[in-house]
This record gives structure tokens, sequence and C-alpha cells, in this order.
């Protein structure tokens, strides 16, 4: 019993740092704020965060969402959320990639923002079930049970092959805490609880084709959540059952689960997470970490609440020394300060007693010492020498935030390796060897500056921008020269039936506008793509297939090597920000790359000029499939980029020349 106690600790006594992983639960994607009445007022808070594998690998160009602010993870994982909407004592964000669970993180907003590990978990298919007959699919500790007619297709009656995929968390296990979905925070008739768990499943609906399927009206699904052996002495005849709302961060009261054979058994009405819990009261708690020494806020400090009936749970303090959450109400409380080191130290460095609360409490500040231990300090500059917004640091491996580029870390040992990044653009520093000398030490400034060599001008005497994107620098505007590189005209070619009937190179404007020019450059043909006389500047070249895949799997390093292209993400890291230019919502635009991709549309070859403001087209100058043609595409609906072996040679579309 003692054991069940210890565990349930990290259910009960909650510093909001929890993962929720959730499906396919119908409700409102722009609505991501609880109830003022139970959560506070709407504040706005800045959530920065990586996101990784049940191996604690970084996931690449997952898309992170809060209500119409999207940002796209870089290649260590990580993405910075500014300014998004919460409620004082509740926030979340929204994870999703393909080939994963869509994921939820809940949290309490702290001043200064919160930090966030996010745990993305990998989906497969457990069982496959005839719409039209029912049936169960079971996995080791759960099962599903559909009834026959009873999916539905965007509302509407579904037939054919129902795909299950299942996932069932243990209370009772020991990375229970770092899985779960949810903050274990519940609603029931406007009154918030904490929740312990019994147990919990996930379940995700789809067809062949992937479309996410649900219980029709009227129906319901049976779900069967086997107890853990070590819980079910103590399991009730019924419990309450709680679904995941994924756009509020909360679980809510729906239904009851009966115990049968060491098995709880509940009629659910739709598909998300499901918990069987029971409720508890809490108040919420904050406070702040200092160093004894400066008494400047001590960050990556990891505060532990203990109690004795519910256990112990832990969070750790941002760049402004800050933790909250929620503990108990009315039990006498021990909260304990600890530093972990680089190289794999950690101890206990404070410890006090806490009265039992009865209400929402602000703890005193705490002072710390940093015995045997290295305070290392600094700020992140970029090129212009000035500290940089939306900038972290990889010390040792693990991922330190700034704040508005300054930061502070505990370290250990004689020495290690700091590496600096920005994320808008996405900019990458060396890595740097760092002495520890003991005690405080700053390091002064560290830069993060790529040269991309600034601009480049054309034979017309255009000047462009240009961006470092990996490997690579590239234009980061599209070309608009009227000429090829040996000062040989390009023929300029508005009429749509000359355009048709053309067979040689060729340029037009966007959406057949001169005006576009300067903003959206050009439209050539395939033709003056591949005329030996050269597009682009001395220097710079049309990109192959090739180049193009290096690009996005900069942004995505899971796409296919081979064919790199299409990324469900990496097109959001392309795209400029913003509905200035592109139609809404412009849905993941962050433009981590720097290559600024604006909806230039192209014009068919037969003339007629399509797509201006919602699609961005570009051209490859590989020609292996002659002559069908590869070219790029941006969405303003989505995060993807696409390569469409396709068009025609007449095809106009944008250019965007890459350094040899």
């Amino acid at each position: 019993m003692k054991n069940f106690t210890l565990r349930l600790l990290v259910v009960s006594l909650l510093l909001l740092t929890i993962n929720a992983c959730n499906k396919d639960e119908e409700t409102d994607p722009n609505n991501t704020n609880t109830s003022s009445n139970l959560f506070g007022s709407t504040v706005s808070v800045t959530v920065k965060g990586k996101v990784c594998d049940v191996n604690g690998t970084a996931i690449s160009g997952a898309v992170v969402k809060s209500g119409n602010v999207n940002v796209t993870t870089d290649v260590n994982g990580v993405f910075i959320l500014n300014n998004i909407s919460a409620n004082q004592k509740l926030g979340c964000v929204i994870v999703e990639k393909a080939g994963y669970f869509k994921c939820v993180r809940s949290f309490v907003p702290k001043t200064g923002g919160n930090e966030l590990q996010i745990q993305l978990l990998a989906k497969s298919i457990d069982g496959t079930i005839n719409s039209s007959t029912g049936g169960t699919v079971s996995i080791q500790n759960g099962s599903v049970t559909l009834p026959a007619n009873g999916v539905t297709l965007n509302n509407s009656a579904y037939t054919g092959n129902v795909n299950v995929a299942i996932k069932h968390f243990d209370p009772t296990s020991a990375n229970f805490n770092d899985a779960m979905p949810g903050s274990l925070v519940g609603v029931e008739n406007n009154t918030v609880s904490s929740l312990t768990s019994y147990g919990m499943l996930g379940v995700e609906l789809t067809d062949n084709n992937g479309h996410l399927l649900q219980i029709a009206s009227g129906k319901t699904a049976t779900l069967k959540f086997k107890v853990p052996t070590s819980l079910q002495a103590s399991a009730p005849a019924s419990i309450d059952l709680w679904s995941l709302d994924e756009t509020k961060g909360y679980w809510k009261k729906e239904g009851v689960a009966n115990l049968v054979n060491n098995e709880y058994v509940g009629q659910v009405s739709h598909f998300s997470f499901w918990n069987c819990d029971k409720p508890n009261s809490f108040v919420y708690i904050n406070g702040k970490i200092l160093n004894n020494q400066t008494q400047q806020p001590l960050q990556n400090a990891t505060v532990t609440i203990t109690s004795v009936a519910f256990g112990s749970a832990s969070d750790q303090t941002n760049s402004q020394g800050m933790y909250n959450g929620l503990v108990p109400n009315g039990e006498n409380l021990t909260i304990s300060v600890s530093l972990s080191c680089n190289g794999g130290g950690s101890g206990i460095v404070y410890t006090a007693t806490l009265p039992a609360l009865s209400s929402n409490t602000s703890i005193s500040d705490i002072s710390v010492s940093l015995p045997n231990q290295t305070l290392l300090s600094g700020t992140v500059v970029g090129c212009n020498n000035q500290p940089l917004n939306n900038s972290y640091l990889i010390i040792d491996n693990k991922i330190v935030y700034t704040n508005n580029g300054y930061f502070n870390y505990t370290a250990c040992g004689s020495s290690l390796n700091v590496a600096c990044y920005g994320t808008n653009p996405w900019v990458s520093g060396q890595v740097q060897n760092v002495t520890l000398t003991g005690g405080n030490q700053n390091i002064g400034n560290i830069i993060v500056c790529n040269p991309s060599g600034g601009t480049v001008t054309d034979i017309d005497g255009n000047i462009y921008q240009t961006v470092i994107i990996g490997n690579q620098e590239w234009m980061q505007e599209n070309l608009k020269t009227t000429h090829y590189r040996n000062g040989a005209i390009i023929p300029y070619l508005a009429d749509s039936v000359l355009w048709q009937n053309n067979n040689a190179g060729a340029c037009t404007d966007v959406n057949g506008n001169s005006s576009n020019t300067s903003v959206y450059g050009k439209l050539y043909n395939f033709y003056a793509v591949a005329d030996p006389r050269g597009l682009c500047p001395i220097g710079w070249h049309v990109p192959e297939n090739s180049e193009w895949i290096d690009l996005v799997k900069t942004l995505d390093v899971d796409v296919d090597s081979i064919s790199g292209i299409p990324s469900l993400s990496a097109g959001g890291g392309m795209k400029e920000i913003g509905l200035t230019h592109w139609q809404s919502p412009n849905l993941g635009a962050t433009n981590i790359s720097g290559f600024t991709g604006l909806p230039g549309g192209m014009r068919y070859g037969l003339g007629t000029y399509v797509f201006f403001g919602t699609n961005g087209y570009w051209w490859s100058s590989s020609d292996f499939y002659y002559p069908d043609i590869f070219g790029i595409t941006l969405y303003h609906n989505d995060s993807t980029v696409t390569n469409f072996m396709g068009f025609g040679l007449e095809d106009g579309l944008s250019v965007r020349c890459v350094k040899d």
C-alpha cells in the first residue's frame, strides 16, 4: 500500500509540467483558453520547449501550436512560442507530426515564461474492425469494442475498415509522469480537482487512407482498462471516467466505469484519451530560487515538493528562477531544491518544511549556495553584437533557454561544450569548449552569426538579400531579371496566346500585374530555366532537385533522403510569417529558415494565372523525367512542402537561385 501511495504522488501532487497526448476529439481548434471563472483571466505567456521521442531523441519538423500561433521544431527539436494566450492558472500547447499521436501539453503559466519537455508517442495500428459488423481490438492492458454501423467520417456514415491504434498508460510505471496524457487537472460541474489515476487509454480510429473516424451520434463504444496489480486491492467498485479536452488542457468527467474482473469497463461516445480517476482537492503554489552569492535568479534548479500521503513531484525553474504548480490541500509538505551538473552529479542544496496549505500561496524567495560548482553565465548576441532574442544554448547535450539573450547554468567539472542557436530565423554557432573556474563565471558575449555574404546582384542590377540555410546560401527573394547572365533579353510575354504557343525561354509578371515584380519577382517558363545562357547571376544557379532536398532536410531531418519531399512541416519554416502576402490562415508559417517564401502562384502553359496568394511554386533545374519537370510548392492552408513531378515546359513558376 505504501508503494501505491508513493507512485500516486506523481499524479495527485502536480507541478504542472506534464505531457499530454491526444487524438481526434472534435473541438474548436482556435479556443485554447479555459473558462476564466475556473482558471483566472487571460494572460500572455512565452512557451519554450523541446520535442523528443520515448528514447529522448529530438524530433524536428513537429508543428507546435496554440490558438492561431504556430511554429515548427528545429533540428534540435526546439520551439519558441511567443506571447500566446493562456489563463492565469492553466494553458496548453498542441504538438503534431505524422507517425505520432497528437500531443497536448498543459502547464501553469510562470512569470518569465514556461520551459517544457514534450514527448511524442509513435503510432501503430493494433487491429482492424469492419464498420458494418463492429468488433473488438485488444492490447495487453485494455481493449476497444465498436458497435455495428457505429462509425462516421466527417459526420457521415462510414462503411469499410476501421484501423484502431490504442495506447495504454500504467499509473504505477516508472515513466508514467513523462508519458501520461493531460496534466491530471479535472473539471466537473465548474469544480476543479486534481486527479488520481487507476489507468488510461488513448484511442485513434482511421480509414485506410488515414482519415480520422469517430463514433456515430447516438452510439457508444466500450473501453476496458486493466487495473495494475498493485492498485487492485484499493480499486473502488466504480470510478469516474474522464476525457481530455485538448483545446483547454484539462480532463472532463463524462461518465462512470465499473470494476469487472480487475478491469474498469465504461461506455464512451467519442474518442480521445480516457482516464479512470478519483478527484482530490488542491491549492496552487509558486516561488523563486535565487543564487545566494549574487541574489540573481537561478535557472534549471529542480524544486521538489513531498507529501507523506501523496509522495513527491518536481518542477524546474525558468530563466527568472520561477517554479509553480499545484499541491494537495491540507497536507504537511517538504520542499527541497537540488542542482544537477553537466558531469552527471546532483545534490540537494536546500530543504525545509511547509505548513499545510488551504489556499493559493506564494512561497518566499529561497536563496541557495553552489558548493563545488560553477554558475556559468553570459549573453548570446547576433551579428550586430546585440542580445539575441529567441535564442538558446546546448551545453553538454542539455537545452538552456535564454532570457532575451542572457543565460545562467550550473556546471561541474573542469570544462564543458557550448553551442548557441537562434530560432527566427534559425542560425547556429560553432561549438566552443569552456574551461570552468568555479564560483560565478561570466563568459561574456557568445556570437551567433552565420555570415551570408549579405547580397548578390543580377545582370539587371537588382540586389537580392541572401541567407544561409544549413550548408547552402540561397537568395532570400525571387528572381526578377529580364536578361540572361550574358545580357541577352529574356522575352516578356503577357499575351496568353503568345505564351501558349511559345517554345523558347520567356518570362511574365506574377498574376499578370507588373506592380507585383518588386515583391514577388517574375515567373519563368522552363525553357528559360534550361537555357545555357543562365538565369542566375555569375556564381549562382537554379537549384537541382537534390539541393531542394538538402534545404528541406535542414528543417525536417526525417524526410526521405532520396525523394526528400514532401515534408508535412518544413513548409512552415520556409514561408513568410503573417498575412501581408499569404491568404489566411498561412498555417504553420515560422520562416525559421529565412527562406521567406511568398505565394506568387503560377501561370499555366495555356496562359492562365492561378493560385496567387495561396500557393508558391519554384522551379527545380532537374529534368530527368523530361518533359515532366520537378517544382517545389508551398501552401497557405498547411505546413507542407511538396516536390511535384508534372510541371510542363510552358508553365510559369518563380525562380530562386542558390550559390555554386
